[in-house]
């Protein structure tokens, strides 16, 4: 029986071992990857496992771990090689690490699946954008401007790959658009690009206007970018300047003496030598420091025949003046400060001279402070305060005077007509006595190119008032003139017109003619100026940057 019985079990039983065994292979499997292990299994294929890390992976970017972000999506994309999230997460933590060749790998191969994912270009473009791929970068972004056209940072990064190109005029027209659109750090980063852009076509005053208005992010920039146009204009204006000019004319009023019994002044020939320095020393940033100077020598040929003393005369006038300048910017303003010292010395010689001898007419002594500021190209307004003391050899007076001058200049047409209304105060007091000088002064000026001849004609309207003054050798107002309780007025008309053309690199010729209306209640001063010149001017350039080869 038993012999029967066991045989029966195991045919029943071997049949049966084949499944036995993989059973138990398969669970002891399952024992040994327990939840403990589970962070370093390397499975394929599966997207529950995929899901977690993408999960812990999220989390560590927040926290700016990007490194262990990375080495979590690098285990989700093994176990899920289609999780476009993932890729696109691990595309931004390699950006976030500087590793742009493979970030930028990562996300080019999703970007043809997501053409119309703004984010998704944009770090796409800034990462080609960090490797110096601009022109790829450009076409990202250029895509991007369809996508968002009213996204400043696009244009912005556009206008900057197309900087990087050197295609200097479609990159204007998207940095415009990017300072238009903002916010305020695109726009500031914009008009930086934009004045760099316009500093290398030399349109030196439109980049420090656009630089001159960024407040905030992007000012330390702007600053810097400033300071180095400023020093480039410096090295352009810096140097010795000589100008010589020789000028030979008529003038019917050529001595201008008031004499009771004629009237003022006498008809003549005037001959002018004159030689002129301006040396621009130094300049560091937006400041220069330098020195002008003229020396000027006049022969006067009297032809109004009369038994009187009008003489003919020479004079000889120096005058040298030192001088610091700052310049400035804010917003779409340039502003100019200066202030400088003037001396002048003018000896004159003549037939009514004792023994026709030379001797010190007049010197004086002075300051001045000028403010200009440049509204635009088209108009600039000036304010100048001049103070100076001048000693009048055998005059009968020495003047203190203060000079407060307000002018505003407009050009329109194209600057070919000029406007130029001023307020010109002054007040003198000399040995005692005192008077004040107001003269309102609007112009009009319109110039002209033709052919190769500069004309440009002028138009002037002064309006003067002289306060009365105790002084009766007071030459300016002599108060005996008018009747009692008058003071004297003047108003003056002026017309001039010229044309000058230039005849060589270094020389020119100018003819100019001017009239002079003097309508005064005070009957010496009543009178008609005309006054014919011709010159020659000659300009030479001494020891400026241009000289040494330029500059950078």
């Amino acid at each position: 029986m038993r012999g029967r019985v066991l045989p029966q079990i195991l045919l029943g039983v071997l049949p049966r071992v084949p499944l036995v065994v993989p059973c138990l292979v398969l669970s002891l499997g399952l024992a040994i990857s327990s939840p403990a292990h589970a962070d370093e299994a390397d499975e394929e294929g599966d997207p529950v496992r995929a899901q977690v890390d993408f999960a812990r992976a999220r989390l560590a970017h927040g926290a700016k771990q990007y490194k262990k972000a990375v080495t979590l999506l690098d285990r989700a994309l093994t176990a899920d090689p289609s999780h476009t999230a993932a890729r696109h997460l691990r595309g931004i933590c390699l950006y976030r690490l500087g590793l742009h060749k493979r970030a930028e790998r990562d996300l080019m191969s999703i970007s043809y699946r997501r053409p119309k994912d703004v984010a998704l270009r944009r770090l796409l473009a800034r990462v080609l954008q960090a490797q110096g791929k601009h022109m790829w970068a450009a076409r990202q972004y250029q895509h991007l401007t369809g996508l968002a056209p009213r996204d400043g940072d696009v244009w912005l990064g556009y206008g900057y790959c197309l900087f990087k190109l050197g295609e200097a005029t479609e990159a204007q027209k998207a940095l415009r658009r990017a300072a238009k659109l903002g916010p305020r750090p695109v726009t500031n980063r914009a008009r930086v690009l934009l004045a760099l852009l316009l500093q290398k076509t030399g349109k030196l005053r439109q980049a420090r206007r656009l630089l001159g208005g960024i407040r905030g992010s992007g000012e330390r920039a702007a600053d810097r970018l400033t300071t180095m146009i400023f020093a480039a204009e410096g090295r352009k204006g810096r140097g010795l300047t000589l100008s010589f000019r020789l000028g030979v004319g008529g003038d019917s009023n050529i001595s201008m003496d008031p004499v009771d019994s004629r009237g003022s002044g006498s008809a003549g020939l005037l001959t002018n030598l004159a030689a002129s320095a301006t040396w621009q020393a130094y300049t560091w940033g937006a400041h220069a420091i330098g020195v002008s100077g003229v020396v000027s020598r006049s022969f006067a040929i009297n032809t109004w025949e009369d038994g009187t003393c009008v003489p003919d005369y020479s004079m000889i006038m120096a005058g040298v003046s030192p001088f610091w300048s700052v310049r400035l910017s804010t917003g779409a303003y340039d502003h100019r400060f200066r202030l400088g010292y003037r001396g002048q010395v003018i000896t004159l010689d003549g037939d009514c001279t004792e023994d026709a001898r030379i001797y010190a007419f007049s010197e004086s002594h002075g300051g001045t402070a000028t403010w200009v500021t440049e509204w635009s190209h088209a108009s600039s307004t000036h304010l100048m305060l001049d103070m100076g003391y001048s000693v009048f050899n055998q005059q009968v007076r020495d003047n203190l005077g203060t000079v407060l001058e307000l002018g505003q200049s407009i050009f329109l047409a194209k600057r070919r007509v000029k406007l130029y209304p001023e307020l010109h105060l002054r007040y003198d007091h000399a040995r005692g006595a005192w008077w004040s000088h107001v003269a309102v002064r609007p112009s009009l000026a319109l110039s002209a190119l033709v052919w190769k001849i500069d004309v440009l004609a002028s138009f002037g309207l002064e309006y003067q008032i002289y306060p009365g003054s105790a002084d009766p050798d007071n030459i300016s107002i002599r108060p005996w003139l008018l009747p009692a309780g008058k003071k004297r007025s003047d108003l003056i008309v002026r017309l001039g017109i010229s044309a000058g053309t230039a005849l060589t690199k270094w020389l020119r010729f100018d003819l100019a003619y001017r009239y002079r209306r003097n309508k005064s209640n005070a009957a010496p001063y009543d009178y008609d100026r005309h006054t014919v010149l011709a010159s020659l001017t000659a300009t030479v350039e001494l020891l400026g940057e241009e000289k040494k080869g330029g500059h950078k």
